[in-house]
């Protein structure tokens, strides 16, 4: 049951998994996308990262995760940044496609990963106060950062203390198909080669942010 005061959150991949979902009856009903009576009315946080690291956790994800949507790949990472319907194109598209529907709006407030993990407490703030949520104790909004930690997550997923399939390991031996996997910043480096970082970086100067 919510709490007086404290708005309900959504969160929803919304046109991307509508355009991926497995299930063509899934696609017809648009079960994934946010309703338009939604988004007409709430505010909206659409959180953004590094095109670079997001395909890496996305080939992660279908490779290694991708039993729990039904939605898998067989191929490389390289294949995927190709792949006309999961590739980078297509991601490039969707942001692009909410930035021009959203942006501007009183409404839309744009969430920057990287800037989350370099000062989550400005970041946090200035999202409770785009929510109304203020005034906030600081010791209370602290001591949610410190709970909401990537340490502290990924501690909570390996100790399966979290409800639910979805924050769970594809394979608990497998440190790669952890949902809380690595958080690094910049940590495509590890994954991709010069040829694969070049595709990205061309797809991504497409991006209107």
């Amino acid at each position: 049951m919510a709490e007086p005061g404290v708005p309900r959150v959504a969160f929803a991949h919304d046109l991307w998994e509508h355009l991926s979902a497995p299930r063509r009856w899934d696609r017809l009903a648009g079960s994934y996308l946010i309703p338009r009576a939604a988004r007409e009315r709430a505010r909206i946080v659409l959180l953004v990262r590094d095109l670079r690291d997001v395909m890496v956790s996305l080939h992660l994800q279908l490779t290694r995760r991708g039993f729990r949507s039904g939605l898998r790949f067989g191929g490389d990472l390289s294949a995927l940044l190709g792949d006309p319907g999961l590739g980078v194109e297509r991601s490039v598209d969707i942001l692009n496609y909410w930035l021009a529907e959203w942006r501007g709006s009183e409404r839309f407030h744009l969430w920057v990963y990287e800037e989350c993990r370099k000062d989550p407490e400005r970041v946090f703030w200035e999202l409770l106060e785009f929510l109304g949520l203020g005034p906030v104790d600081p010791e209370r909004l602290q001591d949610s950062i410190e709970f909401a930690s990537f340490e502290n997550m990924q501690r909570m997923e390996r100790d399966e203390r979290i409800q639910g399939r979805v924050l769970r390991p594809g394979d608990p031996a497998d440190r790669e198909s952890f949902k809380v996997r690595r958080g690094v910043v910049g940590g495509y480096r590890d994954y991709l080669g010069p040829d694969d970082i070049g595709v990205i970086e061309r797809a991504a100067a497409r991006l209107a942010i």
